[in-house]
């Protein structure tokens, strides 16, 4: 469990953030749990030093051992409109690649908002 300190600078910095974010965003923030649930990953990530997140961050931008058009299986790609924080660029660069693949691009969703509000379409498109 985080510390207060950690979780009062996380919340304070994570206002700052949601400020820039499209309204359909700051609504999510607004919800406690699920504002609290971001706030506790978040410290969790950084628990052990920056390493973690970092290496993370560093395999966006490696090959991955693979390659995207040798993928055989269904795959659908899930991707918001309003989404300033993961360009639809990427998104379209793997519909454009994987032989099949579908993206399903949510109008009027934000970068966290997909999931919440979109959770029971998205778990039928992969069953």
């Amino acid at each position: 469990m985080a510390d207060d300190t950690n979780v009062k600078t996380s919340d304070k910095m994570m206002s700052q953030m949601v400020k820039s974010l499209p309204e359909v965003d700051q609504a999510f923030f607004k919800d406690v749990e699920q504002r609290k649930a971001i706030i506790d990953s978040t410290i969790e990530a950084f628990r052990n030093g920056i390493a973690g997140p970092s290496d993370e961050m560093k395999l966006l931008f490696k090959p991955w051992g693979f390659e995207l058009e040798k993928i055989k299986y269904p795959i659908q790609i899930w991707h918001r409109s309003l989404d300033s924080q993961s360009p639809i660029s990427h998104a379209k660069v793997y519909e454009n690649t994987i032989p099949g693949a579908k993206l399903n691009l949510i109008e009027n969703e934000g970068h966290h908002s997909l999931l919440r509000n979109n959770i029971k379409s998205i778990l039928k498109s992969i069953v």
